[in-house]
């Protein structure tokens, strides 16, 4: 299924380029005639020619602008991510070491994660099978095969039994 806003839409761009180098240029044109005849005469022989001529440009340029925007934004992408790959290389030779010590760190803390207690939410030790502060169990313990699993398991880590 093709989406609709990825098609390419070749005769909007081409109406779109035609536009905009027919408005651009004849609104330079009139604009450039309008300076002159200001320059040359103190006062305009056609005053309203530069309000004809500044929508013209308008409408030359942003025409031109949507007809050749894939093209520049691809041109933009080619030159800008070979310099974002080489900041992102960059930074990642220059922290890894860091990051290595923070990833560490925090896989440490995990392993030696301390339990709170589902009932009263106080911190326990690792191993704690009660809670310290309400009494509460902390742990399943499997009927079938004793193993320890955590509080809100249904099944059994070990065995596949299902815990009540």
């Amino acid at each position: 299924m093709e989406k609709h806003y990825l098609c390419d839409n070749k005769k909007a761009k081409k109406v779109l380029k035609t536009l905009g180098w027919i408005f651009f240029p004849i609104g330079a044109f009139l604009l450039i005639l309008s300076l002159v005849d200001f320059f040359l005469s103190g006062f305009p022989s056609f005053p309203a020619l530069p309000f004809i001529a500044l929508p013209l440009i308008f409408l030359g340029i942003v025409s031109l602008m949507f007809g050749y925007m894939k093209e520049v934004n691809k041109y933009v992408a080619n030159e800008t991510a070979p310099v974002a790959a080489d900041v992102t290389n960059y930074m990642l030779d220059e922290t890894r070491d860091e990051v290595q010590k923070t990833v560490s760190g925090i896989a440490s803390s995990i392993s030696q994660k301390e339990i709170i207690c589902p009932s009263c939410g106080i911190v326990n030790e690792k191993g704690a099978i009660f809670c310290d502060h309400c009494g509460k169990p902390l742990v399943k313990i499997c009927p079938k095969c004793q193993e320890e699993n955590d509080f809100d398991s249904t099944y059994c880590r070990k065995c596949g039994e299902r815990l009540d």
